[in-house]
């Protein structure tokens, strides 16, 4: 028996490993019409989306199931801290009369940021929660350059001074800590700018300029910048022309060179993002496009239109929000309908998180047909380790909790663990790393 049990996980595993990674349309999506101005996900299940139509959407199961929270602004750029704050940069104060918008309970209910420094800001188009305490705020694309910084989570922020020699308008951010990062836009006068990129090392105090365009264009910014890793950055212009252009660094962001590549049908690249060096996604508009040589070609790709944002959450998943919602996954359980949306069977058993662990991690799964299910913890050695759920279950999304104890209450050792989900004649499995 433990030889089959054996078997059995080294066939799921080479099953597993031969399903290619790709993009899918995730048709549980409610919104497929608007476009998806940002995304958050805090781990690989728990994240939000913020439409231009004023809507909020969240998913606790990797995008398999959503709730809706109607807000009724442009809702621009979207940050959490953890499962429960979070903040919303609104596009026009015009629409919902207060620039950021805060969160203390997930995202069921909203309400404007206290503390905000005058002048108030009419907008913020990129937004980042660093840490627990440091939060910045950038935008708007119209100008002027504005940053607002807050270091006690939320609750009072103040203005970070901006050279308009160097800055006219911004549209995003990226932080490392909370002294090191970059914010990206544009400067030059009236509805007319180049591109830029500036870098802090001191929170914001000082600006150092990394990356200026050379021409004048109507509203040209850098629009998005994204980090395959701490080296490796890339950074889309917002135009629409029949040259392909992007901008990459190779060394953390300290200097940047511009690519260009003629593309037909003519593209608007906003959203980017690189998996690796090598292998990367830029859209906004009808088409994205897709490179595997880090930039030199770019080929027109099926997935997506209107791709505002592509996030990256390990070098197996990530997701992309524009008219629809995208999940870039191996995952062997998402089916592909004809037109390219992602159709999921009556059940689901997801990774658990964190993973490795020490000493809990959570686990979910979903049950769309009643029916009776087990969740069996096994050793490296097909042993039993744990029962975590032996009786019957409605429909719905549950989530439990391993303590890394076994069916006697002891601390089970570090090590690989594997849990078995079965519910009818479905049967799944997922590997666990406890460390002590």
């Amino acid at each position: 028996m433990r030889n089959l049990f054996i078997t059995f996980i080294l066939l799921f595993s080479v099953i597993v490993n031969a399903q290619p990674l790709r993009w899918v349309k995730l048709n549980t999506y409610p919104n497929q019409t608007s476009r998806g101005e940002d995304l958050c996900f805090i781990n690989s299940q728990t994240g939000w989306v913020v439409t231009s139509s004023g809507n909020m959407y969240k998913t606790i199961n990797g995008g398999y199931t959503w709730t809706t929270k109607g807000i009724g602004a442009f809702l621009r750029c979207i940050s959490f801290s953890d499962s429960l704050r979070g903040f919303i940069g609104i596009y026009d104060t015009a629409f919902g009369g207060f620039p950021l918008l805060r969160t203390s309970d997930g995202g069921s209910t909203w309400v404007g940021a206290s503390g905000l420094p005058t002048p108030k800001a009419k907008g913020f188009c990129g937004i980042q929660c660093v840490d627990a305490n440091t939060i910045y705020a950038v935008g708007r694309i119209e100008s002027p350059a504005r940053i607002i910084k807050s270091t006690n989570g939320g609750s009072s922020w103040f203005y970070l001074n901006i050279d308009t020699s160097l800055a006219t308008r911004l549209v995003d951010i990226k932080f490392f800590t909370p002294d090191s990062g970059f914010v990206t836009g544009g400067k030059g006068p009236s509805n007319l700018s180049t591109p830029v990129i500036l870098f802090t090392s001191d929170g914001g105090t000082t600006w150092i300029s990394k990356f200026t365009g050379s021409n004048l264009t109507t509203n040209q910014a850098i629009w998005k910048i994204s980090f395959s890793s701490r080296n490796y950055a890339v950074g889309s212009f917002n135009q629409q022309a029949a040259n392909l252009q992007f901008v990459k660094s190779t060394d953390g962001g300290m200097t940047w060179n511009m690519f260009s590549q003629a593309v037909s049908p003519s593209v608007f690249t906003q959203g980017i993002a690189f998996i690796n060096e090598n292998t990367g996604w830029v859209g906004g508009g009808a088409s994205t496009y897709l490179t595997t040589n880090g930039g030199v070609n770019w080929t027109n790709n099926t997935f997506g239109t209107g791709i505002n944002r592509i996030r990256f959450y390990s070098d197996t998943l990530g997701y992309a929000s524009g008219i629809g919602f995208y999940k870039y996954t191996a995952d062997v359980n998402i089916k592909i309908d004809e037109n390219n949306s992602a159709i999921s069977d009556n059940f689901k058993l997801y990774q658990n998180y964190p993973n490795p662990f020490n000493p809990t991690t959570s686990i979910n799964y979903e049950v769309k047909r009643t029916s009776f299910v087990r969740l069996i913890i096994y050793n490296s050695i097909g042993e039993e380790v744990r029962v975590l759920k032996e009786s019957p279950e409605s429909i719905g999304t549950y989530e439990i909790t391993w303590d890394g104890r076994n069916n006697s209450g002891a601390e089970a050792p570090s090590g690989i663990y594997y849990l078995i989900f079965t519910a009818g004649d479905y049967k799944e499995t997922r590997k666990m790393v406890l460390v002590r």
